[in-house]
């Protein structure tokens, strides 16, 4: 996490030809995340759980190229078939490679947290599982500016760095694991 921050500053606090920052806040039409526990008890559980949640991101254009950091507060996911619930959390160091049309492309690579609160049926835990780790993946958008400085966009981000952790010897939840992760997000921004 400290080496993330430390990167972004330095990117950030970089001088170059053509540059402006720029703040965005992200509204996730969809958020997904690809869960499989091992449970001692009934075998592998898997499912996705979804939401609809929003974050922040800050950052620098230099010419064509954009760097951010983008902050997702803990928020919650559910399976609302099956009546399950986690909270997530991430941040992640991104990158963007801005055509003149307004379409971007880039690639990100972060830290994610993901607590099950709730099982299958709405099963609580004496201690919840906890899976957290490094993910990495791609991206593609679409930005427009309607002034100089404010601009609207959509753009859709897929992790596919998976990441794994123990369950709780208190649990049935030998392991869990999120296989992959995606957004699908509304952007306001704003570039000064």
């Amino acid at each position: 996490m400290k080496i993330l921050s430390v990167l972004t500053l330095s990117l950030l606090s970089s001088v170059a030809m053509s540059s402006e920052y720029f703040v965005e806040a992200r509204t996730g039409v969809s958020d997904e995340y690809s869960k499989k526990v091992q449970n001692s008890v009934s075998g592998k559980l898997e499912g996705d759980f979804k939401g609809t949640n929003f974050g922040l991101r800050a950052g620098k254009y230099i010419d064509k190229h954009s760097i951010h950091l983008e902050y997702n507060p803990s928020q919650e996911v559910e399976v609302k078939s099956a009546n399950e619930a986690a909270d997530v959390e991430s941040i992640f160091l991104g990158y963007r490679y801005n055509f003149d049309n307004g379409i971007y492309t880039g690639a990100q690579v972060g830290k994610q947290s993901f607590e099950l609160k709730k099982g299958p049926n709405g099963v609580t835990f004496p201690d919840n599982p906890k899976a957290s780790g490094i993910t990495y993946g791609v991206n593609v958008g679409y930005k427009y500016k309607f002034t100089d400085i404010y601009y609207v966009g959509a753009d859709f981000s897929y992790n596919f760095g998976s990441y794994k952790d123990e369950g709780p010897s208190s649990t049935s939840v030998t392991s869990i694991e999120i296989e992959s992760s995606q957004q699908l997000n509304l952007v306001i921004g704003i570039a000064f």
